[in-house]
């Protein structure tokens, strides 16, 4: 009976060690618990929050589009300009063309009544 006195008491001692050991680990692991809870509610985003970001992100891809809306149309402008540019420098050269002949022709109708005068 002392023996089994003795077994029941390093049982006991066994299971009182194994759950002071316990209870320090729970102990720790609940100021861990504590510690991330704390870092998470620095993290959290409330709804409003989220809610402008969502407003914000959609004004961004708003602005993007038009950004890219405007490129496009700065490239077809661009095309016009130098479209027009060669029009514009085939019309002028055809103009001066036309503007020598005319002066030519001056030249020669004043050669000719020159001519006529003498």
């Amino acid at each position: 009976m002392a023996e089994r006195v003795k077994k029941y008491k390093r049982l006991a001692q066994t299971s009182e060690r194994e759950a002071a050991a316990l209870g320090r680990q729970v102990d720790r692991l609940g100021e861990e618990v504590r510690a991330l809870r704390e870092e998470l509610a620095v993290c959290a985003v409330t709804p409003a929050q989220a809610a402008r970001d969502r407003e914000l992100g959609a004004q961004l891809e708003a602005s993007r589009a038009e950004a890219r809306g405007l490129e496009h149309r700065v490239g077809v402008l661009s095309k016009k300009v130098e479209t027009d540019k060669k029009s514009f420098e085939r019309a002028l050269a055809g103009n001066s063309r036309e503007k020598a002949a005319l002066r030519r022709q001056a030249e020669a109708l004043r050669a000719e009544l020159g001519a006529k005068d003498l």
